[in-house]
């Protein structure tokens, strides 16, 4: 007769000390936890081995999430951990009934449980499924849309959900850190490398841990070897405010416009009218600004065209505002015609983003130049943002968290909206900033319609 074998689980890993708080809250019965680790923390290692452990106790679907599914079969599926060990030698081959299915990236337990590893890339490998157990991994850069639809399959079946992720600005991921800062059900935790003189001094008071992975004299070596610090801020001090490079509006730029004390007395007016479908979830937004200043910023969910228009009408008459810059692609091409037609004492313009850039050496297309147009504004320091008005986090949120690259031909390429949608803006788009930068683009064109109006007065007084 064959002599039993005790296997122990965890399979060969012990975490370190900051890692057993969380771990032994999901292990006593814990069901929700956010983990802002620093990158090069132990984030995946840490808790593939708690997914794993999890499985072996309550029979049931367990998934990994990452943002992209090549993501996860380079991290877990084929990974290696920095020890020389694949990832999936922490599940013992004894334990495995079967032979692990690599091309859907699950392996089933014997004790019946299935572990997966699923890409929120495509979102219907999602939709339907019964997990009891998720990771989501770096959630931060994931499509939040799939948190929505496991929310509510985990609170009926009475499963856990863990996330982790090193802060990308103040998207999803500050959302939840901050909705689960504020709830005393759920773990939360944000930890940075190690305390720094400069970054994060030791009695600081800023409720931030460190895990001592790194040394102060480590950050300054990477500081010294061309890393910027707004990406030492953001990757080993979790700062959501840090921006990375490639952060087309710093977020201490867009701060500093919160209440600014300006005055464009005189500036004529001009809205920006970016169309949303409702249907999708997608508000119409519209901004009217001022010169520097934005004295208006208001959002409605309508699907009619004329209701659209008179919406805009009203809002816009409130401030005397004449001219209405009008995304005329898709569905804000119906609003463009509506507002003409009804509302002929308006000066309407439909603007196609998709258009030719009137820089086109330095610009892909007309969107990211009028992209950089906001950007501009922003570095002039000349304008102003008042926090009185109801929208204005939403904009700070929106503005703060657009990415731009160069193309082959080393022109400036902002990321495109429906990517923007899709992870950066937490699954909503940019519609408010969208209508900033089509206020911008109007600016020629009001001042152009004011000087028009004022001379028609100066005959009609003569």
């Amino acid at each position: 007769m064959a002599k039993k074998r005790e296997i122990t689980i965890p399979y060969g890993f012990i975490p370190r000390a900051y890692q057993i708080p969380k771990w032994n809250y999901i292990a006593n019965g814990g069901k929700r936890a956010v983990s802002v680790w620093h990158r090069r923390a132990g984030k995946d290692l840490t808790e593939w081995n708690l997914l794993i452990c999890e499985a072996f106790k309550r029979v049931g679907s367990y998934y990994y999430f990452f943002p992209y599914y090549k993501q996860g079969k380079k991290v877990i599926w084929n990974g290696i951990d920095g020890s020389g060990r694949q990832f999936l030698s922490y599940i013992p081959k004894q334990l495995i009934d079967g032979k692990p299915n690599s091309t859907e990236m699950y392996v089933k337990l014997v004790n019946g449980s299935l572990i997966q590893i699923i890409g929120t890339d495509n979102i219907d490998a999602v939709v339907g499924t019964n997990p009891v157990g998720c990771i989501f991994s770096e959630y931060s850069l994931q499509d939040p849309r799939a948190w929505d639809y496991v929310s509510p399959i985990l609170r009926e079946n009475d499963g856990w959900a863990v996330f982790n992720f090193t802060p990308r600005g103040m998207n999803h991921g500050w959302d939840l850190f901050q909705s689960a800062m504020k709830n005393p059900n759920w773990y939360c935790e944000r930890l940075a490398a190690c305390y720094h003189p400069e970054f994060n001094p030791q009695g600081a008071g800023n409720g931030l841990g460190v895990t001592g992975v790194l040394t102060p004299e480590q950050i300054d070596e990477e500081l010294a070897s061309g890393r910027s610090e707004s990406l030492i801020r953001q990757e080993y001090f979790v700062d959501f405010q840090a921006s990375s490079d490639d952060i087309l509006i710093p977020l201490n730029l867009i701060d500093q416009a919160i209440d600014r004390p300006v005055a464009y007395k005189n500036a004529p007016l001009v809205a920006g009218l970016d169309v949303g479908l409702s249907l999708s979830g997608d508000p119409t937004a519209l901004v009217i600004r001022q010169g520097g200043k934005i004295v208006a910023m208001e959002e409605v969910r309508l699907d009619d065209y004329d209701q659209i228009a008179g919406w805009a009408y009203r809002h816009m008459m409130e401030h005397k505002c004449f001219t209405v810059m009008v995304d005329g692609i898709g569905w804000g091409q119906g609003a463009f015609q509506a507002l003409r037609r009804l509302y002929p004492s308006l000066t309407v313009q439909s603007v196609n983003v998709a258009e030719k850039a009137s820089a086109d050496d330095r610009f892909a297309r007309l969107r990211d130049e009028i992209w950089w147009k906001v950007r501009e504004w922003f570095e002039e320091k000349q304008n102003c943002i008042p926090s009185g008005l109801a929208l204005t986090d939403k904009l700070r949120a929106e503005l703060s968290n657009v990415k731009y690259d160069f193309t082959p031909s080393s022109k400036i390429k902002v990321m495109g909206k429906r990517e923007m949608k899709k992870v950066e803006n937490g699954g909503k788009s940019p519609n408010l900033a969208d209508a900033l930068g089509l206020s911008l683009y109007g600016g020629a064109i009001a001042m152009k319609q004011t000087f028009e109006r004022v001379k028609k007065t100066s005959r009609l007084c003569a």
